[in-house]
């Protein structure tokens, strides 16, 4: 019996996976945003008319900048210390 449990668990779990993941596309796409006077935001949504480069070129620091490594931990050292600078870059 407890691997029927078990089973029947794991169905009503998928179940409720399969209503969920549809929650993100409903809530950011299909409904009426208030912010977006009840539209959606594809309605309002169109591609840029701006060229964008195919890649970015390389940012240049005159003498008066020190460039510092940001640690996987978002600190630096300065003057002999380490400083907490952020937690959203990438690792």
């Amino acid at each position: 019996m407890p691997w029927k449990e078990s089973r029947a668990s794991d169905e009503r779990l998928k179940f409720i996976a399969e209503i969920v993941s549809g929650v993100p596309h409903c809530f950011n796409e299909d409904r009426p945003h208030q912010a977006l006077l009840m539209q959606t935001p594809p309605s309002l949504y169109h591609p840029t008319i701006r060229h964008l480069p195919g890649a970015l070129t390389e940012i240049r620091y005159d003498e008066r900048h020190v460039v510092r490594p940001v640690r996987k931990n978002g600190t630096i050292r300065w003057k002999s210390r380490e400083v907490f600078i952020t937690e959203v870059l990438p690792a």
